[in-house]
């Protein structure tokens, strides 16, 4: 059985290694004619390669339509996903990437497999094919702790990227993305995408102090946009950290500014008010009058 392999046109005549790869047309062929649904697991080392696949696989499965749902640990339950399907999907065929089952169960990361194992029946009662996004590690984890499930699969499909080089090109350009959130679906997007690389950066010997300042402040920005106001203030807090290890007066005058509107969303007045004005001095320090703006409508806010 075979599909037309009709690349986007923006990936462009030569394509990267973890699309080339007989993997990439395997999942395609799996996903666009199975005709009860599948599990698959696909396993990455990095967000940008990760990525990458999901948006090649678009057109190659239609018309099937394609979901995404990201777990967290406000979102444990994978069955959620049917929730942003219509109605009347829920009983025809379709694509769902599942992301961050790894990250669902921060205190217990264990968990999140033994949980997923009991759902395996209630998964298979809809014609729907689910991609589980993985680390290598998360792919011995979910045969290990969730065997019922795992042995269902129908397939593991490879799509880490093995050069160093690559792997940092990737980071960089994905880090570099402006944060712009239209709809809903950006913001799952963005989360998915910060704390991705975020985890990736940690397991680097000497990650970019300033690099990672930065990411933390976008983390902090969009788990607010996304009402997740606990991580969004570790976020902040860790960019303010940073920033004063870096002795760079911007980054903690940003942290301070996010640390605020996380605070005053919380209904924290005080608390607010304190993180806003340490912000205004700073951002007085640096020079910068929009920073200094937007700081003082905020406080007019609060008051």
């Amino acid at each position: 059985m075979q599909i037309p392999m009709r690349i986007p046109m923006e990936i462009g005549p030569s394509l990267p290694d973890y699309l080339a790869r007989p993997e990439f047309a395997q999942l395609a062929v799996l996903l666009r004619h199975t005709p009860r649904g599948a599990f698959a697991f696909a396993v990455y080392n990095t967000v940008a390669a990760r990525d990458g696949v999901v948006n090649a696989l678009r057109p190659l499965v239609a018309p099937l339509p394609v979901y995404e749902f990201t777990l967290n640990r406000d979102q444990q339950n994978t069955l959620a996903y049917l929730e942003k399907l219509p109605r009347e999907q829920w009983d025809k065929p379709a694509v769902v990437f599942i992301y961050d089952v790894e990250r669902s169960f921060p205190e217990a990361p264990d968990s999140a497999w033994d949980y997923l194992d009991t759902q395996r029946e209630n998964l298979r009662a809809h014609p729907h094919s689910l991609v589980f996004w993985v680390t290598e590690k998360g792919a011995r984890d979910a045969a290990l702790r969730a065997p019922n499930l795992f042995s269902q699969r129908s397939g593991v499909f490879d799509f880490t990227v093995a050069t160093p080089t690559h792997i940092s090109e990737m980071r960089t350009a994905q880090t570099s993305q402006p944060v712009r959130i239209d709809e809903a679906a950006d913001l799952d997007r963005l989360t998915r995408l910060y704390l991705g690389l975020l985890d990736e950066y940690k397991t680097e010997t000497e990650p970019d102090p300033a690099l990672l300042a930065d990411l933390h402040g976008k983390a902090a920005y969009v788990l607010q946009r996304a009402y997740r106001y606990e991580e969004a203030e570790a976020h902040a807090e860790a960019q303010l950290i940073l920033g004063q290890k870096l002795s760079d007066q911007r980054t903690q005058a940003e942290a301070l500014y996010r640390l605020g509107d996380v605070q005053s969303f919380r209904d924290d007045r005080d608390a607010a008010l304190a993180s806003y004005e340490q912000a205004l001095a700073l951002f007085r320090a640096v020079g910068d009058r929009l920073g200094e703006a937007n700081v003082l409508q905020r406080i007019g806010d609060v008051q």
